[in-house]
Order: C-alpha cells, then structure tokens, then sequence
C-alpha cells in the first residue's frame, strides 16, 4: 500500500486551548477518508494542518513520505521554509467553505492564477490547464464570467477546478457544501464522488453523511481533538463501537428525521 499521506501524534494548542490531542492516521493514494464529528472537535484545524495553513502543531505529517514543514537534520527536526516548504506543500490541494475566489477575475483566471504566479507556467499553457479542469467540473462555459455572477455551486466547482489544476497528490474538502443552498449541494457532491471514482486521494470533512456512507472508503470521527472511532462506513454508521459515535449519529439522525424537506 503506497501512503499519499500520513499524520502522526498531530497537536496543535492556541494558549491554553487544546485543539487537536495526538491525532495518528494514513490515507493510502487513491483512498476516500472522511473526516466527521461536531462543531469544535478539531476537524477543519486537521486540515488547515495538512494544507500547512497552521504551521505550529506538532507531531509530523508527510506528504508522499516527505516530511510538511519540517526536516529532519543530524537526529533533530527543524522548520523549513521557501522552496523545500512549497515543494512538498503544493503536493496538497484545499476546497474550502467559502469558495476564497477574487472576485475581481474571471472563472479562468482564478484557475490560471495561481499557475501563472506558483508554478510559472506561460499563459498559453496555464489556460489550457485551467479550461481544462473547468470542463472536468463543468463550468467551462463559465469560464469569463465574474464570482458574483456565478451560483454559490458554481463558484464552488470553480473552486474545485483551481485547486485540481495544481494536480495535488492530496486533495482537501472543508465542508465545501456547507456555505451552499440545498438545491445546489448535488452539483458540488457530484464532482466529488467523480473524483473518488477517478482515484483522487481525498482527504473530506463533511456533514453530509450520505456521501460519506456511500463514497468514503474509511470514515473518521472525532470528538474533542482526538480520533474517537474510525472504520469503513458501513461499520462506522450502522455498527458504531464507541458511545459517543453513537450519540452524535442518533443525534444527526434525529435532525434529519425533524427537517420538513
């Protein structure tokens, strides 16, 4: 089993708040894990981790076994920075709950920009690139129009196009439907489950537990900064080991169970 990637004994502290608690787990290429739980158990912290967002946690994270942030030197581990850090960070892609787009550029240069800047990539090249994962996520036609014109779904899926054209070894969802309305969650879920079925390894905090049931591989969930329970779905959902696991998931499925759509 080859690991995209692999967190180990992660923590992470704002002064005397302990967000994550010596979190451990892997993610094997090509594999779905999400990540589930209630608001403030660390999840979206996790990621910000991963994406090297949040640069004082400790533990380690490697990314296609090198080391995020960190290098190891004469039996010590030091920080790196500048090229070595953005090699293996731009291995790391991240959608997040506010789509993050300039509103002042085009669909096809939010996707071109970061080409053109990070990687370096002449203009021709990069729009190609970039009109080519807005077609991937079917915006295409979309392409010369401005954020504010486009759906939240659109936005999102534009969003999803530029971190792809980056062709991270990782990929990063923080709840990317949560910000969206309920008629638009499906286009955005739907080209997740597309890339799960095109081998993306993806790294997902969600709360949309259909899509875990269904597409996740393993699913993770945390309570209080820890990983209290973690398996495939269909153990993790219908066979739940740990007490508060089920708790929160009879909790989720009453609220379900209560809402008039």
């Amino acid at each position: 089993m080859t690991l995209a990637l692999s967190v180990r004994d992660l923590t992470l502290d704002y002064g005397d708040l302990k967000v994550l608690k010596g979190v451990t787990f892997d993610v094997a290429a090509g594999e779905v894990l999400c990540v589930i739980g209630p608001s403030g158990s660390g999840k979206s912290t996790l990621l910000r981790c991963v994406a090297y967002l949040e640069d004082h946690f400790g533990g380690a994270i490697r990314v296609d076994g090198e080391l995020l942030g960190r290098r190891e030197r004469g039996g010590k581990v030091v920080p790196v920075r500048g090229a070595a850090l953005r090699k293996v960070q731009g291995k790391v892609g991240m959608v997040f709950q506010h789509f993050n787009l300039w509103p002042h550029m085009s669909a096809l240069r939010n996707v071109m920009e970061p080409l053109t800047v990070v990687k370096r990539m002449d203009r021709e090249a990069a729009r190609a690139l970039a009109m080519e994962n807005l077609a991937k996520v079917g915006v295409a036609d979309k392409a010369d129009a401005y954020p504010p014109r486009l759906s939240g779904g659109q936005q999102q899926r534009v969003a999803i196009a530029r971190a792809l054209a980056m062709q991270p070894r990782v990929m990063l969802f923080d709840e990317a439907t949560s910000s969206l309305d309920p008629e638009l969650v499906n286009e955005v879920l739907g080209v997740m489950r597309q890339l799960a079925e095109e081998g993306m390894t993806m790294l997902v905090v969600t709360h949309e537990m259909e899509f875990a049931k269904k597409v996740a591989d393993r699913v993770i969930f945390m309570d209080g900064g820890v990983i209290a329970e973690e398996g495939p779905p269909a153990q993790l959902f219908d066979h739940p080991r740990e007490a508060r696991t089920r708790a929160f998931l009879s909790l989720i499925d009453h609220d379900l169970a209560g809402d008039p759509a």
